[in-house]
């Protein structure tokens, strides 16, 4: 191991982010943001996301998320329990179970600030963000009632905490990244993969 360690150069990127690029970043998050929330129920629901509303219905129903057939949902049950709460503050609609995906996908620019400024020097980093904020694909999970934005922003705090872990290499630093790691598995089981990190 040391041999192949002593063959890498640690990547140290730029932290002289100035005012332009702090503005530029809030105005990313900004219209990312908004793109999440904008007409958030305005297509009734689709896919699968009608059997996470119905698991979440038989949660605040029954108290367990059985759907209308009998059949117990498990899949990720966090997720779940999340949006049973949700239509318990907001009703049993779209835009309530939609608006956990919107809130988290809109902290995954965030995450990707955090995550990305380890490798990267600000521009480049701006423009990760960016494709984060933007990508077709994640506003469109974002707008969906389904677990794969949190799979994505778990992944995202992974990688996060787990260079932090390698800047403090305190045993906390390390269970915290674990946790999170456990909980991205139990959203979608893929996340398996960055285990190898």
């Amino acid at each position: 191991m040391r041999l192949i360690d002593a063959t890498f150069d640690p990547v140290r990127a730029a932290q002289d982010y100035g005012r332009p690029d702090y503005i530029l970043l809030v105005l990313i998050l900004a219209v990312g943001t908004w793109l999440r929330f904008w007409h958030l129920d305005n297509v009734g629901l689709h896919g699968d996301e009608d059997i996470m509303g119905l698991a979440a219905r038989g949660l605040v129903e029954q108290g367990a998320p059985i759907l209308p057939g009998g059949m117990r949902y498990s899949r990720a049950l966090a997720h779940t329990y999340l949006l049973a709460g949700f239509t318990m503050l907001f009703g049993d609609n779209e835009w309530a179970l939609r608006l956990p995906s919107a809130i988290v996908g809109s902290l995954c620019g965030v995450l990707a600030f955090f995550m990305g400024r380890r490798f990267l020097d600000p521009k480049p980093n701006l423009v990760f963000v960016a494709l984060i904020m933007f990508l077709p694909v994640m506003i469109d999970v974002s707008l969906t009632a389904r677990m794969y934005v949190f799979y994505v922003a778990g992944l995202l705090l992974f990688g996060t905490m787990l260079f932090r872990w390698e800047r403090t290499r305190t045993s906390g630093s390390l269970l915290l990244t674990f946790l999170i790691w456990v909980l991205t598995v139990h959203l979608h089981p893929l996340a398996v993969f960055a285990a190898p990190l």
